[in-house]
């Protein structure tokens, strides 16, 4: 049913125009390691459009940051739970909280196999205080599973789901029962076997409430089950969709809400049930809205609902009609990160009680209770107030802005969402003045930062960078939790080269980036283009012509898939000089590209021909019948595997054809974000501060179940360090095969595996100080000024005249021609 309804609230309509060549075919940190350019530029063959973006129905009522502020107040809970489950008992009289937690253990089968224990403990603590002061373990089966509670002074009623062993959980064959738990004695009482009551096969309940008399509520799909004290089944009450919560209204009477559909439009409705006539009568509705979760009740609002802003109250008017949401919680103003926040239960608009999960030094995530408290307004007289505007969708972002406030007293950051506004929405509401945000958080190479580089509404960070050298040492580098370690020393070369502007100046950062390039063995190369590590596009052309037969220099070698790679690289920059304002795609060089690019069959003669790429035939690359070969690299180990690109130890990065001739200037860096400090900051010493916050520290590193490579390539030194230093801790080993997969797992470095025991032909790697040195070096050379690339119009112009040349409805030298036409304007145009 979760799955339901998160469709009914996730109705959002594309609407992005086609962004180009290199942005429609080759997104930004999505290409990984073993698939490449390849399949990628093949789409782009049939789909040259590009992907749908998301756009807000109705503008948030209250900014983030400027509704109520609560502050919390830690509850104990159990040793070693793994989480706590939502419902909660407040005793006013003792003023102690009584919760639900869960926690399991890991138990071995007669037949082999694991299978996991289920421990729930009902457990009760005083806020603020130092320990539990009392937990008593349900006695349950340990498979049986908790999914809703009602916790009272003296009993809790419960939901549970049941299954007689593990293959049935798994096949979703489950039973539920309802059980009711006597606190004092210790007694469970639990109901037949409930599941057949439920009217379709695969919905369980998912709502439960206790009335004044005892009378429990279940809540299914379109419906609501009435049971007895004592847990007998009397009757069912229907609903006109599915039921999102139950509970008591402000009479004590019980109520639901579910979902009402009127035409495209989705509304929460509030309804009174009554168990006597087995009727549900409308009291009220609620527009629902993008993101809206769980609806609440409890006392001081009709109606509770949450979304990633906070929480919101509902007062009905009068005559029913449609409830208006007041913001009661706001969740950046008290400190709250939403990824990692539970709404455990609300007691009334003044107290919420939370569980957020907080990562421990060993890298698990536990549960800890909270009782957050109304505060009083913040003073914000004495408090420098930043605003940072965004349309990336990282949802870390929030999360460090509310862990920065936490720390910071003196400043605090007020987040602007553009994220779901709708494309250049951000750069159309800073050109007309709407909007003066002190930090932008931006694609790096999208509307908004190109109007504000263009613009020259930033500020310069280098003496930022400079100005921290000082502080940085060698026990700096080595702990990205140091003072001074964004610094112009600790900054990959990566970083510095993708936001150049030009004027010896750093127009912005990023969090985060990835390196794309083409490989090659060594011996296979031009000696010239070898020996820089780059070349241009006229280069690689006339080395492709130079190939003997039954060589080919890509994958795919059609004239399509050349076209692609053509107007995807940076390649075209040879040709355009946009500070002089003129072009010469009319050169002799630039028609011997397009020469080339007709000599190729099409890619329907191709596979006519009986040739066909599903990604899987990697012999052509290993005999050498194929010379270059795309990687991304999206995470530090994968340079460990270059050598199974072609099974050379001699292989290398030439690059993608750029007109920069320098070493590494072709290894594109696709930065994850642009965080800029813009010119408007009226405190660029705080607003540097900030940028701080979200790009130093500890960078995310996970062990998946499936060992994949995931770890994200940080824009510090200090960072990868750190990373690499707990791969060799870990002793992590690296297994890279020869078909492109790739898988990470803990090891023996003193006695690693065997390559001819792996399950398919690859190598075995660990990271090495030499391969540390190698991925640095790299990743100082890499990138070019993301300014400075051809601009999205002029290959996009390109793409146009070339699509007609390899329709056949120009020569080479007419497409040459019509291109420099076209493309001498628009450069004249801009330097004007």
């Amino acid at each position: 049913m979760a799955g339901r309804k998160l469709l009914h609230l996730t109705k959002i309509r594309s609407e992005r125009k086609t962004r180009g060549i290199l942005r429609g075919i080759i997104p930004q940190g999505t290409i990984p390691r073993g698939f490449g350019l390849v399949p990628v530029l093949l789409a782009a063959l049939i789909l040259l459009t590009g992907l749908g973006g998301c756009r807000r129905g109705e503008s948030d009522p209250v900014p983030p940051g400027a509704g109520p502020r609560f502050v919390g107040t830690p509850v104990p809970s159990p040793e070693g739970i793994l989480s706590i489950q939502s419902g909660v008992y407040y005793d006013e009289e003792d003023g102690t909280l009584t919760c639900l937690a869960f926690s399991a253990e890991s138990e071995a089968l007669p037949e082999g196999g694991w299978r996991q224990k289920l421990r729930w403990t009902l457990f009760t603590a005083e806020p603020g205080g130092d320990e539990v002061i009392r937990a008593d373990d349900l006695p349950l089966d340990p498979l049986a599973s908790v999914s809703e509670i009602v916790i009272g002074k003296e009993d809790a009623a419960f939901l549970f789901t049941y299954v007689q062993d593990a293959g049935k959980e798994r096949n979703g064959s489950r039973e539920y029962f309802l059980g009711r738990y006597d606190r004092e004695s210790g007694e469970l009482t639990v109901s037949e076997n409930i599941t057949p009551l439920f009217s379709t096969d695969g919905f369980g309940p998912e709502a439960l409430c206790v009335g004044g008399d005892g009378t429990l509520y279940v809540g299914a799909e379109r419906e609501v089950l009435v049971f007895t004290p004592d847990l007998r089944y009397l009757r069912s009450i229907p609903l006109p969709d599915d039921v999102w919560s139950l509970g008591l209204d402000g009479t004590g009477d019980p109520a639901a809400s579910a979902d009402i559909f009127v035409g495209d439009m989705l509304y929460r409705g509030v309804y009174a049930l009554s168990p006597e006539k087995g009727e549900a009568s409308e009291r009220f509705r609620i527009r629902s809205w993008e993101g809206c979760g769980n609806t609440t009740f409890a006392p001081g609002r009709d109606l509770y609902l949450t979304d990633r802003a906070g929480i919101w109250g509902v007062v009905s008017k009068e005559n029913g009609g449609t409830g208006e949401p007041e913001m009661v919680m706001d969740f950046t103003a008290s400190d709250v990160i939403p990824e990692n926040t539970l709404a455990s239960g609300i007691l009334d608009e003044d107290r919420i009680v939370l569980t957020e999960r907080i990562m421990s030094d060993e890298g698990a995530w536990i549960p800890h209770l909270f009782l957050y408290t109304r505060a009083e307004e913040t003073d914000l007289s004495d408090v420098t107030v930043l605003t940072l505007a965004y349309d990336v969708s990282d949802p870390r972002l929030i999360s460090k802005i509310t862990a920065f406030n936490k720390a910071h007293r003196d400043i605090r950051v007020t987040p602007l969402d553009y994220g779901k506004e709708g494309e250049g929405r951000l750069a159309l509401d800073l050109a007309a003045g709407l909007i003066r945000p002190d930090i932008a958080v931006t694609a790096p190479d999208g509307d908004c930062a190109r109007m504000l580089f263009e613009k020259k509404l930033y500020t310069d960070l280098t003496p930022y960078l400079d100005g921290d050298d000082s502080d940085l040492d060698d026990s700096d580098l080595n702990d990205p939790g140091g003072e001074g370690t964004l610094t112009g020393e600790n900054l990959f070369g990566a970083v510095k080269h993708a936001f150049d502007d030009g004027e010896g100046g750093l127009w912005g950062l990023s969090t985060g980036f990835s390196a794309v390039s083409l490989a090659a063995r060594r011996d296979k190369l031009p000696s010239d283009a070898a020996e820089r590590g780059c070349w241009t596009l006229s280069e690689m052309t006339d080395f492709a012509a130079s190939l003997p037969e039954g060589t080919d220099l890509m994958r795919i070698p059609c004239r399509e898939y050349f076209a692609a790679v053509l107007t995807a690289s940076d390649g075209l920059g040879e040709f355009v000089d946009r500070g002089a304002g003129f072009c010469s795609f009319d050169s002799p060089e630039f028609r011997r590209v397009l020469e080339y690019l007709v000599s190729l069959p099409g890619y329907e003669e191709l596979t006519a021909s009986g040739y066909s790429d599903d990604g899987s035939d990697t012999l052509p690359y290993l005999e050498g019948k194929v010379i270059l070969r795309d990687v991304t690299l999206q995470s530090p180990g994968e340079i460990l595997g270059l050598r199974t690109l072609f099974n050379a130890e001699d292989t290398v990065l030439i690059g993608l054809p750029t007109p920069v001739r320098r070493d590494g200037a072709g290894i594109r860096a696709d930065m994850n974000d642009a965080v800029v400090l813009t010119s408007f900051c009226a405190h660029p010493d705080e607003g540097w501060e900030v940028i701080r916050a979200l790009i130093e520290g500890d960078v995310t590193m996970t062990v998946s179940a499936n060992g994949a490579l995931h770890d994200p390539i940080p824009p510090l030194r200090s960072q990868l360090k750190k990373m690499i230093g707990a791969y060799r801790a870990g002793d992590m080993e690296f297994r890279f095969y020869f078909d492109g997969g790739s898988f990470m797992k803990h090891g023996d470095r003193e006695h690693p595996t065997d390559p001819a025991e792996l399950e398919k032909p690859g190598i075995v790697s660990f990271f090495t100080e030499e391969a540390e040195a190698e991925l640095i070096d790299l990743l100082d050379r890499a990138g070019t000024p993301i300014m400075a690339a051809t601009e999205e119009e002029i290959r996009e112009m390109v793409w146009e005249e070339i699509t007609a040349l390899l329709a056949g409805s120009c020569t080479p030298e007419e497409c040459a021609r019509r291109i420099q036409s076209r493309v001498g304007i628009r450069v004249a145009e801009a330097k004007k």
